[in-house]
């Protein structure tokens, strides 16, 4: 069971609390949560980048295909052309 140490006492719930420490300890985890939750926020709203389209492999696929057939092609014509 976590401890909850405030003010210099420990405590094994919140509802050990006396009700004015309660409200002390839930104002300050509120501001406490405030502040982390900014940055957070902020991070949130940015776009993912680990993770791809859900189509992506497949046009890199295609795309690599087309690469080496054009390759191959002017391989093939430089091959005929150069003594």
């Amino acid at each position: 069971m976590p401890k909850i140490i405030f003010r210099g006492k420990t405590y094994y719930s919140v509802y050990e609390m006396p009700p004015n420490i309660r409200r002390a300890y839930e104002k300050e985890q509120e501001t406490a949560g405030a502040d982390k939750e900014k940055p957070e926020s902020a991070i949130d709203s940015l776009p993912t980048t680990s993770e791809p389209e859900p189509r992506a492999g497949m046009r890199g696929l295609i795309w690599g295909i087309l690469a080496a057939l054009v390759f191959a092609g002017i391989a093939y014509l430089l091959s005929r052309f150069v003594p």
